[in-house]
């Protein structure tokens, strides 16, 4: 097992180098957050041993850090949702020009760890003292309301030339509920053609010069009527399955442009197919019945309809795997052990 790149970044370059120089040329495919952002940073001297493609590090850090995402976005004129940066001192909530509730975020995470749901300003003290000398880390950002359905992700690949290879869309069904993370962590999707986040996410990368693989994640304000893009991940999503499914095989791209094979542009792809992580999803589920979200009969119902699609029509209704398979029951484990935690 790798040492952790969040907790011991030299560690972890050193695990890289040292695997790089034991058996050099293998691909390397970043698969989260704080790897990404690392590698980035080392890109010239990790190249030496693997083949990878990443953007530099001050542009892959647009994605890594999100008040760098939402100034560049606004500066392209893409809309973001309302957001506000923290000097150390800043513990006043009338300096914030943003109408609760809130959303006090770190600059940097990965799945909502670290976030809080902010309803007033009394709440917003509180916290502010939780984080305390870590509030430079932090932005607080407008939380716009509407329905899970709102939720749309754009995903792409850009080859070294920041031209794309590889378009696809989904739009959020469900999202995982618990004390502590609220619409972060997505458990059912269903691809879709959004032509309104398509086109813009790809105008807006080129202009930055992005390279490898992005993810863009907007949410639909129904007040104004435009999708806001409030996160951008540098890495591959935990959901790829689903494109590939759909006929747009991002693994397969991007081995191919390191290899030095022409790859066309794959934008054309099946939409209506669903994709159901099903830990996440089931233990959501039991969550919102544990608060009253959900009554008996439309937590059964829910999860026959689902189950019933995957089972009569498994080729457009994907399952990520069985509940019981071992990849969830490290689900298992680790909510039992934050159980207290995230409810």
């Amino acid at each position: 097992m790798s040492p952790d790149p969040e907790t011991d970044a030299p560690a972890f370059l050193d695990f890289l180098i040292d695997l790089g120089r034991k058996s050099p040329g293998n691909v390397l495919l970043v698969d989260n957050d704080p790897s990404s952002q690392l590698i980035s940073e080392h890109r010239k001297e990790l190249k030496k041993y693997f083949l990878f493609l990443t953007a530099e590090a001050e542009i892959n850090d647009i994605g890594d850090d999100k008040k760098k995402t939402a100034d560049a976005a606004s500066r392209f004129g893409l809309p973001v949702p309302q957001t506000f940066s923290f000097n150390n001192s800043d513990n006043d909530p009338g300096k914030i020009d943003i109408d609760f509730p809130l959303v006090l975020k770190p600059r940097k995470s990965h799945g909502s760890l670290g976030q809080y749901v902010i309803k007033n300003s009394d709440e917003f003290i509180r916290t502010l003292q939780i984080i305390n000398d870590k509030k430079s880390e932090y932005i607080a950002q407008e939380w716009i309301p509407g329905d899970v359905k709102n939720l749309c992700n754009c995903v792409t690949i850009f080859d070294e030339n920041s031209q794309p290879r590889g378009i696809f869309s989904i739009r959020k069904l469900n999202v995982l509920s618990s004390k502590r993370i609220r619409q972060g962590i997505a458990t059912y999707y269903r691809s879709e053609n959004i032509r309104e986040i398509i086109k813009p996410s790809i105008e807006f990368l080129k202009s930055i010069k992005w390279q490898g693989l992005a993810e863009l994640e907007f949410k639909y304000d129904e007040r104004d009527s435009k999708f806001k893009l409030f996160e951008i991940n540098p890495r591959v999503w935990a959901w790829i399955r689903l494109p590939m499914e759909c006929g747009v095989n991002f693994p397969g791209i991007y081995y191919d442009l390191l290899c030095g094979k022409n790859v066309n542009l794959v934008y054309d792809f099946r939409t209506g197919v669903t994709y159901l992580r099903s830990m996440v999803d089931t233990y959501s589920s039991f969550y919102k019945l544990r608060t009253g979200e959900m009554n008996i009969l439309s937590f059964s119902g829910d999860l026959i309809t689902k189950y019933a699609k995957a089972l009569f029509k498994p080729e457009d209704n994907i399952v990520e795997d069985l509940p019981w398979k071992n990849p969830n029951m490290r689900w298992v484990r680790f909510y039992l052990k934050k159980l207290n935690e995230y409810g």
